[in-house]
């Protein structure tokens, strides 16, 4: 039972991931790369351990990208590098314009000729063989002790690339470190909505609300986590049910909704969201599931106030139920 389990949960986070990945609709603008770097902390993200270089070439190219999915990018890259480099490293982000000429894309095979923009992130971790490498992308491939940070994360930035009409490259070995090489295709003047797309948020009401997310996976919540911030939500996210309840009860701050598994170690997330109301009786309540509600049992089981929202689902299926349930 368990192994079926585990399978079950395995294929629903991939084709999550999946819908996260290829499905969302991009919101293009010509921009400026090097700008989306350094509008992230990420010394933060790569902790006192770990020695950031940044390397910006200073007339780089625009770009035609959705700022919010390439920060996410440079952000799980930046993640996978601290993973692999738990005792401290050296970590090199670089930008630099570049044409790519058929002798490239002929050894390349899905990049295309032309003017680009390259991103290269390299790190000084444990590097991995050719046997880790080949198959670095594929979300539940074992990781080796190189791509500790790889599964979810890594799938993700290979399909955003994809989705851009970008080409992805890896180089790595034992005890070399890894270098992620990410080519985009460049574009006109930076600044501006990319032709035949109009500028602004997403489609639907921008959210303004907090919402306290609770899921043990790592991947899976940072995804979320992502995915909400982008839409205007301030988000609370936690790995278990427990430190939940013990952040809402040190907490004074607002709680519009919580978005929760139904299944979790410990404790049910309809048990997670009874002890929760005591506290916060007026807090909304959407579950993800990769089981109907019928399936979950009684109809009723997910209490007043609550709803689900069955796996796999797309952002915009995710945004628009939350939205629902906020304004219901």
């Amino acid at each position: 039972d368990s192994i079926q389990h585990a399978a079950q949960r395995a294929a629903a986070l991939v084709q999550q991931l999946l819908a996260f990945a290829r499905k969302q609709p991009l919101q293009p603008w010509l921009v400026d790369l090097n700008q989306l770097v350094t509008g992230l902390s990420l010394s933060t993200v790569a902790g006192e351990r770990i020695e950031l270089s940044l390397r910006l070439e200073e007339t780089l190219r625009p770009t035609s990208v959705d700022p919010g999915q390439l920060q996410r990018v440079i952000l799980h890259l930046v993640e996978n590098a601290r993973a692999a480099m738990p005792g401290g490293g050296r970590l090199v982000l670089e930008t630099a314009n570049i044409d790519l000429d058929e002798a490239f894309v002929q050894s390349h095979p899905g990049s295309r000729p032309g003017p680009h923009v390259r991103l290269t992130v390299r790190d000084t971790g444990p590097g991995m063989d050719e046997a880790a490498r080949s198959h670095i992308f594929e979300p539940f491939f074992a990781a080796e002790p190189g791509i500790r940070g790889g599964k979810l994360a890594l799938a993700a930035v290979y399909g955003i690339t994809k989705q851009h009409g970008g080409y992805i490259a890896v180089e790595s070995g034992p005890d070399r470190g890894t270098s992620y090489t990410i080519y985009l295709p460049a574009a006109g003047e930076s600044g501006a909505p990319a032709v035949g797309m109009s500028p602004g948020r997403p489609e639907g009401l921008p959210g303004t609300e907090t919402v306290l997310l609770v899921e043990e996976e790592e991947g899976v919540r940072l995804l979320l986590r992502d995915i909400l911030q982008l839409h205007g939500y301030q988000v609370i996210d936690v790995g278990d049910p427990e430190e939940a309840l013990s952040l809402v009860a040190r907490s004074s701050e607002p709680i519009h909704l919580m978005l929760a598994d139904v299944a979790m170690p410990g404790m049910t997330g309809p048990a997670l969201a009874d002890r929760l109301w005591v506290t916060r009786p007026g807090v909304k309540v959407l579950y993800m599931s990769g089981y109907s509600a019928d399936a979950l049992g009684h109809p009723g089981v997910l209490g007043t106030g609550a709803a689900l929202l069955e796996k796999p689902f797309t952002v915009m299926s995710l945004i628009g139920k939350v939205r629902e349930m906020l304004d219901g």
